[in-house]
């Protein structure tokens, strides 16, 4: 029945024959049509751009703005109501007036060689990405020869790559890019291979002189290699504010890596003087004020003339994001919601440790391995326990005062099976965490106890301490073995805050001294320090792979040792220990009245 009513069904016919004129007016003209003719052409990529989609690819291509129909209409962050309704050049305007573009005035038939895409997430800016692509691809296959017009030999490859923190990012963008291609009736009669990181397309040159095919489209993670080396035409970087800032697959090593090919693309416009045609564009929802994706913002302002910025909240691109949605994420987390929809920079977010700092106090010529590592005779050791998981690692750290410094003697950092740093693509460092309990799931509490007892043989441990989360069985494990100087805590948001806030002091007066630990050090170069008002939170970036787990067990050492070498009552009210042992935090306002009232005699009950 299924089958018969398929069978009955009419077939569109018109819309079929428009497709196929269309699509042969394409083939015979040799001129190139605008980006949005492609976009919405039922022969090109056949999408129904929104009007503020049309207004920022226009925009950078130089096109002519409306300035009759009020074709924008623009909602509030939250989109519950209108805030304006605009032709595109009432909108230009709009946006130069608020400061959410680079540009002091638009003029048409200017195009740009750079775009950066500062805008909220659902915003759409992987379709904006990926229509710009595979407009320049369409460029490129009308050019015949392409290798010719920009001075190349033939067969000379010519590239579309994307990148973005992970592969699995990247993909996300590349699938986006090679849909609309398959898509587009004039694009997939030219796409020779397919596979899940590149796929090629033919010119007519290529065909005729029967060469491979020459147009790549590519993608990567910033760690890859796989993107290097190539002669990009457009290089579209995705989620670039998510990019550490140093360490290996930084945004300004990957920069380096793939924008200068872009500079060869130039062609001969008349008088001797070569004009470039490249394409970069930076996409993101804003984050910390750090990093690429940040200089690039400010950059842009200086750099108008070769640079489009826009800065657009999720809603003013795409009015379809559901209200309630964004209700909800306000709601659970304001600073995020102004970053991750509003499209606004945190002044919240920074980098823990820059990387001139932390390079000061590594000591080089010390082994670098954990198992090359011994302790001395009567030196006291102090150590902090990090105990993770499935998917968070077991660390532990071991330091002892030397003169005035704290000094790392021992780092090691353990994975169970199931952790994402051994995914294949995991962040490089990770390599050289000990694989010792890597064949369970779950790190084994009996094993992990079992190497503190080892560690403790090499190095005498005075005190040791770790959170009372997942810590009880872990505590009544060392107990049995003897090692009863060890003690859980509850670790409070209060007492996480003086921890780091002590231990940066420290690194930044260079009373700290760390070997150069080959987990340890490219772990701290991608910690971020959040503000939530008079707290901090130092946690590892959110993304797969990356962890903070030996840097905690660090900090819970140093903060150790420092607390148990203080000669003075001051340091022990301020950071919080008394009679040489770490507690919560700092007095509560009404026992530090209640101290002040029986110190000076008075004997009543509270009053509150």
């Amino acid at each position: 029945m299924a089958s018969e009513r398929i069978k009955n069904q009419k077939v569109n016919v018109k819309f079929l024959q428009d497709v196929a004129e269309t699509y042969k007016k394409s083939k015979s003209t040799t001129g190139v049509v605008d980006i949005v003719t492609f976009s919405e052409a039922k022969w090109g990529l056949n999408i129904k751009l929104f009007p503020v989609q049309k207004f920022i690819l226009k925009s950078f291509y130089g096109l002519e703005l409306d300035d009759t129909e009020k074709s924008i209409v623009i909602p509030d962050e939250i989109n519950t109501r209108e805030i304006g309704r605009f032709t595109e050049r009432e909108f230009m305007q709009f946006l130069i007036d608020t400061g959410r573009t680079n540009l002091k005035e638009y003029t048409s038939g200017k195009t740009r060689s750079e775009l950066v895409l500062c805008c909220g997430r659902r915003a759409s800016k992987s379709s904006i990405a990926s229509i710009i692509s595979n407009y320049e691809v369409y460029r490129l296959l009308k050019m015949g020869n392409p290798q010719k017009y920009f001075g190349f030999p033939d067969g000379q490859e010519i590239a579309v790559c994307t990148t973005a923190t992970t592969d699995d990012q990247a993909s996300t963008l590349f699938n986006t890019m090679k849909n609309y291609c398959l898509n587009c009736s004039f694009l997939k009669e030219h796409v020779i291979n397919k596979s899940k990181e590149f796929f090629t397309l033919a010119t007519e040159t290529d065909i005729q002189k029967e060469l491979n095919p020459t147009i790549y489209l590519l993608c990567g993670g910033g760690r890859s290699h796989s993107i290097r080396g190539h002669n990009n035409l457009v290089v579209i970087m995705d989620e670039a504010a998510f990019f550490p800032i140093t360490g290996e697959g930084n945004g300004e090593e990957v920069i380096k890596a793939l924008q200068p090919s872009v500079a060869s693309f130039t062609h001969d416009a008349g008088d001797g003087k070569r004009v470039g045609e490249s394409k970069s564009i930076f996409l993101s929802s804003p984050y910390g004020k750090s990093g690429v994706f940040y200089r690039k913002y400010i950059e842009s302002f200086d750099l108008s003339e070769s640079v489009l910025m826009f800065n657009m909240y999720t809603t003013m691109i795409n009015p379809n994001v559901d209200s309630q949605f964004l209700k909800d994420e306000k709601r659970r987390n304001p600073a995020m919601f102004e970053c991750e929809y509003c499209a606004k920079f945190s002044d919240t977010v920074s980098t823990w440790i820059d990387d001139e700092t932390l390079q000061k106090i590594i000591d080089k010529d010390e082994p670098t391995m954990p198992s090359q590592r011994k302790g001395r005779r009567g030196c006291e050791y102090y150590m902090g326990i990090d105990f993770g998981g499935k998917n968070d690692g077991a660390a532990l750290a071991v330091v002892h005062k030397e003169n005035e410094q704290i000094v790392l003697d021992y780092a090691d950092v353990f994975y169970g099976g199931q952790s994402d740093v051994w995914y294949e693509k995991h962040p490089k460092q990770y390599e050289y965490a000990n694989k010792a309990l890597s064949g369970y799931d779950i790190i084994p509490l009996e094993d992990f106890a079992d190497e503190i007892a080892r560690v403790h043989q090499n190095f005498p441990i005075k005190y040791g301490w770790f959170d009372q989360f997942n810590g009880y069985a872990l505590h009544e494990r060392l107990r049995a073995k003897g090692l009863s100087q060890f003690e859980i805590k509850p670790f409070t948001q209060g007492l996480n805050t003086q921890m780091y806030q002590v231990c940066k002091s420290l690194i930044c007066s260079e009373l700290v001294r760390l070997y150069n630990h080959p987990v340890l050090i490219p772990e701290l170069q991608t910690l971020e320090e959040t503000k939530n008002g008079a707290h901090i939170s130092v946690e590892a970036p959110r993304r797969t792979g990356y962890h903070d787990d030996i840097t905690d067990a660090v900090v819970l050492a140093i903060y150790s040792c420092y607390l148990h070498t203080q000669n003075t009552a001051a340091n022990s009210v301020t950071y919080g220990a008394q009679n040489g042992r770490i507690i919560n935090g700092a007095k509560s306002y009404k026992s530090y009245r209640m101290g002040q009232i029986k110190n000076h005699g008075y004997n009543f009950k509270r009053p509150w």
